[in-house]
């Protein structure tokens, strides 16, 4: 019954139009005294902006921009922290490789550190936003999954979790075939400066995603993964980090720093004696 009726309501969010719904949530905002604001993007039916202060961010599901109550800065400083990436040095003039990129919040940040930009992200109203807050609505994100082959799979869509994934749970309700890919037949050692840092969060899919990257593993110097029971079924989730962690010291990494409320783990590559 409780699963029903949490569709219901989901139902009903979902499928209000979008200026009410932004009306409905900055009242709310104002009887909670929450100092974020949202509206409607102008160029598309989906997308909306949350404002706090002087800075905006355009997000694309409903319910997300509570993420931002405390401002979107912090929002994106939190999630550098919960991928380790405070503790890094400076980056100045190196590149963010980042997989699952959703709409983007990591690019702000590396923005700020004076890094290159490149985002996947396979969901296409989460891509849209990547571009919009990163690039100006450039098309500049990578549009697919990434892979241990290059291959056509299948993509099991759960855009209100944003947690779309190439891996079945069990759960789910759609799929579409999609191109995945290699992360190593995508980029080149040469198109890379460093410090170079990679971010994954795969949904389960990480060791693959590593297994993708294996041509580029050499010139990586640090890598931050999500390492969460994301994997199986949602009855037996199962987390990724003894196989993340042992494809990584394979390769030639070790153990920096850990977030374990969110079981994300930082790599870098063990220095040369």
């Amino acid at each position: 019954m409780k699963r029903t009726i949490d569709r219901w309501i989901t139902a009903i969010v979902d499928h209000t139009p979008l200026r009410f719904y932004c009306a409905l949530v900055n009242l709310r905002c104002v009887l909670r005294g929450k100092a974020h604001r949202v509206s409607p993007y102008e160029h598309s039916n989906s997308i909306y902006e949350v404002r706090s202060g002087d800075d905006s961010i355009l997000l694309c599901r409903r319910g997300r921009h509570n993420m931002h109550k405390r401002g979107i800065r912090s929002r994106i400083d939190a999630l550098a922290r919960d991928y380790c990436l405070s503790s890094l040095g400076d980056l100045a003039g190196g590149t963010l490789i980042d997989c699952g990129a959703n709409i983007g919040e990591l690019g702000r940040w590396a923005s700020a550190m004076g890094m290159k930009y490149i985002p996947f992200e396979p969901e296409k109203l989460e891509a849209d936003c990547c571009d919009l807050n990163n690039f100006s609505g450039r098309r500049e994100t990578n549009r697919f999954p990434l892979w241990k082959t290059d291959d056509i799979l299948r993509f099991y869509n759960r855009p209100r979790g944003a947690d779309g994934s190439l891996l079945a749970n069990g759960e789910d309700d759609s799929f579409v075939e999609v191109q995945a890919r290699r992360l190593d037949s995508v980029l080149t050692a040469e198109q890379l400066t460093h410090p170079i840092v990679l971010k994954v969060e795969a949904e389960g899919a990480e060791p693959e995603v590593l297994q993708g990257a294996e041509k580029l593993l050499a010139v990586i110097d640090f890598i931050t993964i999500d390492c969460g029971y994301e994997r199986g079924s949602r009855e037996a989730p199962q987390h990724t980090l003894i196989e993340t962690n042992q494809l990584l010291r394979t390769a030639g990494f070790e153990l920096m720093a850990a977030d374990l409320r969110r079981c994300s783990f930082l790599f870098r590559r063990q220095r040369q004696e």
